[in-house]
């Protein structure tokens, strides 16, 4: 067989092509031995990727927006899922106690999660529902910046930013929803009950009626250790040469 140059090159490109692997991690709450504590923040690892979550609500009142600016809640452990108890809420009935888009100003409660790296949010599995018939989520992927100025921001804020690097809405289906982000990877991902401004291509959702628990999230980590291009191209140039050398020391 005849080893050309094009041969070798070709060989380069399509391994530079396929060696980005992605590794599928679950981050799995449910073994969490802190039932019925209220955390201000929260931080778990998995697979090397670390995490924080903190919780976060429109009930801040600046007496001109009824409630619309952003200020932290309690992370709250009931049973196998976490949930947010925010600054208007009791957290002693349901569904005060879950992320929930319920109350007279309808405040929409979300978790964000801050990973150590950027990753990809696949699906979310809930321990308990507040409406078992029809729940909905939002999700976002939002920059650090946009992240890191939650507080005394609106949710429309948040979508309206150059920082809104991708956000929609799913429907919850046997627990689980899963989330279509396409690759979208970002560090800081909110999670929550449902609230229509996140929607990009999600239709037929409704608030005051959903109440969800967090137990779970997958998401993709792509392997950083990935030869350039140009890399792949020296390695396969430096196999042809061998090749040449050895073809001339048989001939």
């Amino acid at each position: 067989m005849v080893v050309s140059l094009k041969h070798i090159l070709a060989l380069g490109i399509l391994v530079s092509s396929t060696s980005a692997l992605a590794s599928t991690y679950t981050a799995d709450f449910s073994g969490v031995n802190s039932s019925n504590t209220i955390y201000s923040s929260f931080s778990y690892s998995v697979g090397g990727v670390n995490m924080t979550m903190t919780a976060w609500s429109d009930t801040e009142n600046n007496l001109s927006n009824n409630d619309t600016e952003l200020e932290s809640g309690s992370l709250v452990r009931y049973g196998s899922g976490w949930g947010v108890v925010n600054q208007d809420e009791s957290g002693n009935a349901s569904p005060d106690h879950s992320m929930d888009n319920m109350g007279s100003w309808v405040d929409y409660d979300m978790i964000l999660v801050s990973f150590s790296e950027a990753v990809t949010l696949t699906g979310a599995n809930f321990s308990w529902l507040y409406n078992t018939s029809q729940t909905e989520i939002s999700v976002a992927a939002i920059s650090g910046a946009v992240a890191n100025g939650l507080g005394g921001s609106t949710w429309s804020d948040v979508v309206n930013s150059a920082g809104n690097m991708w956000s929609d809405s799913s429907h919850v289906s046997n627990y689980y929803a899963g989330i279509n982000a396409g690759q979208t990877a970002s560090q800081y991902w909110l999670v929550g009950a449902y609230n229509s401004i996140f929607n990009t291509t999600f239709s037929g959702g409704s608030t005051q009626n959903d109440g969800i628990k967090l137990s779970s999230i997958d998401f993709n980590v792509t392997s950083s250790d990935i030869p350039e291009p140009q890399t792949a191209l020296i390695m396969a140039a430096g196999l042809f040469a061998l090749i040449l050398r050895r073809r001339k020391q048989i001939s």
